[in-house]
């Protein structure tokens, strides 16, 4: 691809062509299943520093899969999650793509997979009217779009939907369809119980008679039902031929004094039914939502051309990496030196910090910025400023004749 600050340009003149090429010797999935996790930040993971180690059956199994260890939500809601993990979207001021109009025929990994011949299925508690979540995804490559309505009447439900164990049945009911009918299924499943009231069926998690559920009980549950789950893949031995992609959708609350207060928009990933010299594997590299679109179809054996705005993780190394944040009515990118965000007026705000590693941000003046930290500002200029013309001149789908490219130049895990 073009260096980003080459991006700006009129929309007639803009294209975005992604080469995505399948990680060498891996074998194509029966099933590829992203699960969203409402509100999944890395503070209740250990094994990422979490100082509430909650999501202990997430962390448990770290070993079995390939994990991401410095990942950044798009944002702080639900909207901005789907966008970068489902459509490799950057998250623009304002609205998300998913509630804006003239989302329909966008690439998602559901278009992708659908070119493949798999069959998909988006599962949510809710109801679909929720965010304008049901007419994106059946306008973006989903078959159907399964909520509260297709769940059993009895379920335990909150105002969110119902609880997250009783979506996992539905997504495994259907995973099973699809063996026994031999049709290849890419779905996505979106979790709704760590949300406020925080009520979860009772019997499935510790928790102290008495005590009012909070947050932690939301946590831990939410973190059962992943795990349940994945246990239930292989007692019914559909994890040996199921690709796995467990993320957050965004962090569990925002807080910092920053303009975009990045520490909290740490989430986990993990990606299991991965290849053998993966498993156990870790990937340090500062990276974004949308990097997981191109990483899990090269996982998947796929070898495409997509306007995706994020890279295949796989192979690249630890240092150089990038995230594009939101927050309110400012966007920005991440480095590992530093944070460039843009405001309203053509006003912007600088950072620096030590490395990767640190959280430690120093507001820096323009007049005293560095010049790599004012090229930062020119590439988000660059890249928001492009996704948002090529948004609205719809140029953002899957090629009209869809060609998978051979796979001919795999990439080789370092």
């Amino acid at each position: 691809p073009r260096p980003l600050a080459e991006l700006a340009g009129p929309a007639e003149a803009l294209t975005l062509t992604r080469r995505i090429e399948t990680v060498a010797g891996v074998r194509r999935p029966q099933q590829v299943v992203v699960v969203l996790e409402e509100s999944l930040g890395s503070e209740f993971v250990p094994s990422l520093g979490g100082e509430k180690t909650w999501a202990t059956e997430l962390d448990r199994r770290m070993s079995d899969g390939l994990s991401l260890r410095n990942l950044i939500a798009n944002g702080n809601r639900t909207v901005r999650g789907i966008e970068g993990v489902i459509a490799s979207f950057v998250p623009l001021p304002g609205d998300a793509i998913v509630k804006r109009p003239h989302s329909e025929g966008i690439a998602t990994l559901a278009s992708v997979f659908a070119a493949h011949g798999y069959r998909t299925a988006w599962f949510y508690g809710g109801y679909g009217v929720f965010d304008h979540m049901k007419p994106f995804a059946l306008g973006a490559g989903y078959d159907e779009f399964i909520e509260q309505s297709d769940m059993p009447e009895d379920a335990f439900a909150t105002i969110w939907g119902v609880a997250d164990e009783v979506i996992f049945d539905k997504l495994l009911e259907r995973q099973l369809e699809c063996r026994t009918k031999g049709e290849p299924l890419f779905a996505t499943l979106l979790s709704v119980s760590n949300h406020k009231p925080y009520a979860v069926p009772a019997g499935r998690v510790p928790w102290p008679a008495g005590k009012k559920p909070g947050r932690e009980l939301a946590v831990r549950y939410a973190d059962w039902c992943v795990g349940h789950y994945l246990d239930r893949l292989a007692e019914t031995g559909l994890a040996a031929d199921t690709l796995v992609l467990v993320v957050g959708d965004h962090g569990a609350r925002v807080y910092g004094e920053e303009e975009i207060p990045t520490e909290s928009y740490r989430i986990p990933a993990v990606f299991f039914g991965v290849d053998e010299r993966f498993k156990g594997a870790r990937i340090e590299r500062l990276c974004s939502q949308v990097d997981l679109a191109p990483t899990l179809i090269a996982l998947a054996g796929l070898s495409i051309e997509a306007p995706f705005f994020g890279e295949n993780l796989i192979g690249l190394p630890d240092d150089g990496g990038r995230a594009f944040v939101h927050h309110n009515r400012d966007v920005g990118i991440l480095t590992d030196r530093g944070l460039a965000v843009l405001q309203l007026q053509k006003q912007f705000a600088l950072y620096t910090r030590p490395g990767r590693d640190s959280q430690l941000f120093t507001r820096v003046e323009h007049a005293d910025a560095p010049r790599w930290l004012l090229e930062q500002v020119d590439d988000a200029a660059a890249v928001f400023g492009t996704a948002y013309e090529l948004y609205e001149a719809r140029r953002l789908g899957l090629p009209t004749i869809f060609a998978s490219i051979p796979d001919a130049s795999p990439v080789t895990p370092r």
